[in-house]
């Protein structure tokens, strides 16, 4: 009885024909998913938000899918969805179905304990046939689409800057003829949708996922936006207006190498090793707006843009503002307590950097996980002084004070897929004999790891771990380091 509501009767050459709705681009692997269903807890299992210690979010489409589908079901049962949980509480039947939707992976039904009653169905089944209305708009030849889609969501829930972007690209893709799948399959999709190591496609988390832009959290993908907006006029904008200020500079928008070119490769070289230099020294970022906004304007007058990059970098002077040098870099790399100052997250991301620079065409997998299921690892925990395993004197406060550094250092980080348990990440660097059984040491938990940073360890030379061997990896770390991050 509901199937006609849902999809198109009828044989079609295309088998996505039958579809009542079908997006342009991101979406349709959740659509098709939804369609094949046979029940709720199909979907919940197979966009889960939990996966062992990993945090997944559910695509929007699969999130709305839930909430509506409960939301029937408590209909059916007499529930009120704005009605408090219970007399004690001030959340609503809503609230926590929405809770448990990005929360637990299997998805709990509301007033479960009710009966369900059959006159509600009925009364459901006329609301979906008789008084849902769908709007169609034709538009003259003189109609501009753009303003009558942003006058319309102005009415609703406000759209990212990235959202507008896309749509006003797109729009202007059309209306030049050009190929809209293969421009979004080609340049837009990776936005969307990512391919996991197993080849299966889920929802882009990274790009949608809120970073802090001074005091405010922006998606990540907006920034993106905002910066480039910003690279590309030469001038200040608001993270509020970076729609208004790309579609005011779109045409102007104009690349001045190719992706492939020697010169961006070496410019794109030049900017990472002057960021992340400063970031492993400690050196302030308060001044960036002011250094690359003078930088853009040195870059867009010249006619070797690269060249002009380079200079004015090494041009810079003080801790302020300076390009560290080898040296600075160096001593940072092998004696700042990074992880304490620098922050997980930017550990993982410089570590994650070699690791993928350490991978070649002589790999069997040039296969790294995505950074945010990557876990950084203590290989000498910090907890070391409550362990038997990595004693030292105690009446000798100066090495147990160059230790509590050292443990901190890039000497004794590494990147796991999983993290340890508790057990094994505070035990002993080597097996250990108990009587008849056999601990496993931290070394052998790494050796069990795809990641390269980790071979380092299959070494015969490392058969322990101390001070001496921590400086000897960050040394070794230190040799890819400055391969990545170079400065002339």
């Amino acid at each position: 009885m509901l199937d006609g509501l849902v999809r198109n009767p009828g044989p079609y050459t295309e088998s996505t024909d039958h579809f009542k709705v079908w997006p342009t681009q991101a979406g349709r692997s959740e659509m098709r998913a939804l369609d094949g269903a046979t029940d709720c807890l199909t979907i919940s299992q197979q966009y889960p938000v939990k996966e062992g210690k990993l945090r997944l979010e559910r695509p929007l489409m699969i999130q709305s899918y839930l909430y509506l589908y409960h939301a029937c079901l408590a209909f059916l049962r007499g529930v009120e969805l704005g009605d408090p949980v219970n007399e004690e509480s001030d959340q609503t039947h809503s609230d926590a179905l929405i809770h448990d939707i990005r929360n637990k992976n299997a998805v709990p039904a509301v007033g479960e304990a009710a009966a369900l009653q059959p006159h509600r169905a009925e009364a459901l089944y006329m609301a979906l046939t008789d008084l849902v209305q769908i709007m169609t708009l034709t538009l003259e030849a003189e109609d501009d689409p753009q303003v009558i889609f942003e006058t319309l969501n102005a009415r609703g829930e406000p759209l990212l800057a990235s959202d507008l972007v896309r749509n006003f690209v797109f729009l202007d893709a059309a209306r030049r003829g050009l190929d809209v799948g293969a421009l979004y399959e080609t340049h837009w999709r990776d936005f969307d949708e990512q391919r996991d190591h197993d080849q299966t496609v889920s929802a882009n988390r990274y790009w949608r996922e809120k970073v802090r832009q001074g005091r405010i959290t922006y998606p990540r993908i907006d920034l993106f936006f905002f910066h480039y907006t910003v690279l590309r006029r030469g001038q200040e904008t608001k993270v509020s207006h970076v729609f208004q200020g790309f579609k005011d500079w779109w045409q102007a928008l104009r690349e001045r190498y190719s992706k492939t070119s020697a010169d961006l490769q070496r410019a794109l070289g030049d900017l990472a090793s002057y960021i992340t230099r400063r970031a492993v020294c400690g050196f302030t970022t308060k001044g960036y707006n002011r250094i690359f906004l003078r930088l853009l304007t040195e870059v867009v007058t010249s006619d070797s843009p690269a060249e002009a990059l380079r200079s004015y970098l090494l041009r810079l002077s003080g801790h302020s503002q300076c390009w560290p040098t080898d040296a600075e870099f160096s001593e940072a790399w092998l004696s700042r307590p990074v992880y304490e100052l620098l922050r997980p997250g930017k550990v993982s991301a410089v570590l994650r950097a070699v690791e993928l620079a350490s991978r070649t065409s002589k790999q069997e997998t040039t296969w790294t996980p995505q950074i945010e299921s990557l876990t950084v690892e203590h290989v000498m925990p910090q907890s070391w002084q409550k362990t038997a395993y990595y004693t030292l004197p105690d009446d000798d406060q100066a090495m147990i004070a160059a230790r509590k550094v050292a443990v901190q250092t890039f000497g004794n980080l590494t990147l796991l897929t999983q993290p340890l348990n508790s057990s094994v990440s505070n035990g002993p660097f080597e097996d250990q004999i108990d009587g008849e059984n056999t601990i496993a040491g931290k070394r052998t938990k790494f050796l069990e790891s795809l990641l390269l940073l980790n071979a380092y360890f299959q070494h015969k030379t490392v058969a322990k771990w101390d001070d001496e061997e921590i400086s000897k990896r960050g040394q070794h770390l230190l040799g890819k380091a400055m391969k990545i991050w170079s400065r002339p």
